[in-house]
């Protein structure tokens, strides 16, 4: 980066990977599943993106920063990838990829984990995330940190928390740990059922600590005399397979 005249921007979350254990760790992730067709979401340096390619081939990585895809491409060069500058979130839904790497920016995390459940074609993922994002993730219902993030990725994914980082694994170094998240697909999307599951989490955790089956009678029109089965549990309380299967006007 200093050859290059580059420094991190801020605006778009980068913290680069510094250490080889986690590019061992990701390449032990997509190892545990058969390679094929990966998506790479923030190419960065190039660093992850080669070992992959040397590793399994046929990667497409796709960086936003203009400054990097060309450092990137560089590095790539002699294997199997290519590097596109672009927004990786148009690339997530394309039936053509199988699994998908990234090193995510936090404020993406979210938005990349909902698009990566609803295309069935992607089967399996590495995302190395900040920890708050993997307590998301992983929390069960009840815990402080679970919410729609944990709600989509439970439902569509058995989730293996692989390992933690310190900040000085990365550069520059962040303000919280990193976590290596493994997933791999359980549950196909179907759009007639799935389709406003991003829309209905967003109206029940927007009451969050409120009771349950006022929640939902609001965000469903559903009587509260109907939910009684919810009994006095809070919208925090709920299970991914109760929301699921309220979607599926089951109850």
């Amino acid at each position: 980066m200093h050859r290059h005249g580059v420094k991190p921007s801020d605006r778009l979350g980068q913290n680069f990977v510094v250490k080889p254990r986690i590019i061992l760790d990701v390449l032990d992730c997509m190892g545990s599943f058969s390679c094929s067709r990966i998506l790479e979401i923030g190419s960065g340096l190039g660093v992850l993106t080669y070992y992959l390619a040397a590793v399994c081939g046929n990667v497409l990585s796709v960086e936003l920063d203009s400054r990097l895809s060309s450092i990137a491409n560089n590095v790539v060069k002699h294997v199997d990838a290519s590097i596109v500058n672009g927004d990786g979130m148009d690339f997530i839904g394309l039936p053509r990829f199988h699994q998908l790497v990234s090193n995510t920016p936090y404020y993406l995390s979210g938005m990349i984990i909902a698009r990566l459940a609803s295309n069935n074609s992607i089967q399996t993922a590495s995302l190395l995330v900040q920890k708050e994002v993997g307590e998301r993730v992983t929390a069960e219902p009840g815990d402080p940190s679970y919410g729609r993030i944990s709600v989509i990725s439970q439902l569509f994914f058995n989730i293996e928390v692989k390992r933690i980082y310190p900040p000085s694994f990365f550069y520059p170094k962040p303000e919280v740990s990193g976590v290596l998240l493994c997933l791999k697909r359980k549950k196909k999307w179907i759009k007639n059922l799935h389709g406003s599951l991003e829309k209905f989490t967003a109206c029940l955790f927007s009451g969050r600590n409120k009771m349950a089956s006022k929640q939902v009678s609001k965000c469903t029109g559903i009587a509260r005399s109907d939910l009684s089965w919810l009994g006095k549990r809070r919208v925090r309380e709920m299970t991914p397979w109760e929301i699921e299967k309220l979607l599926a006007g089951a109850f």
